[in-house]
């Protein structure tokens, strides 16, 4: 995809994980775009800046120590919205985690709307970076875990709710 594009994946369970290829720009920011929770991708990996993902789900079996949303150094001034993260309670399998806990690793971005749940890892979101902002998602159903850490600074953490740290299962 090109800066502009929008990418439509259909509703059906896939189990590919993508990659980001390239920036998008401020005004042309690649977007991609699914039907909700029944357009499921197993793991998404966003290492570039300006990129709109929103109406998917990401699920599936993952390698242990890895993500389902990846946010790599260089993915700044990115928006995440209406994204279900499920790690289906896979024994070490992150919900959403930046780079590293460097104050550049992936600045700027906006995570809104989203669900992150079934986490069996420590911890269920981990941002590093600076100025991004996670409002109004819904952290749930973690297992022994701490539901966010954050590294960096100015990130803004705003009304979300944080529910059910339960016993291993």
């Amino acid at each position: 995809a090109q800066p502009g594009d929008t990418i439509q994946v259909a509703s059906g369970t896939f189990a590919e994980s993508l990659t980001t290829a390239r920036n998008g720009t401020a005004g042309q920011p690649i977007t991609i775009v699914g039907a909700g929770d029944t357009t499921v991708l197993r793991r998404l990996a966003v290492n570039h800046s300006y990129h709109v993902v929103q109406s998917l789900k990401l699920s599936g079996t993952t390698a242990q120590y890895s993500s389902q949303l990846f946010v790599g150094s260089g993915g700044d001034f990115n928006v995440f919205r209406n994204v279900t993260v499920d790690a289906q309670n896979a024994f070490k399998v992150y919900g959403i985690s930046w780079n590293g806990d460097d104050t550049t690793d992936g600045s700027d971005n906006l995570l809104e709307n989203c669900i992150v749940e079934n986490v069996w890892a420590y911890p269920m979101v981990s941002m590093a970076g600076s100025r991004n902002v996670m409002k109004n998602c819904n952290v749930r159903n973690g297992y022994d875990v701490d539901f966010l850490r954050l590294f960096g600074y100015a990130n803004v953490i705003q009304d979300n709710v944080f529910e059910n740290n339960l016993v291993t299962p």
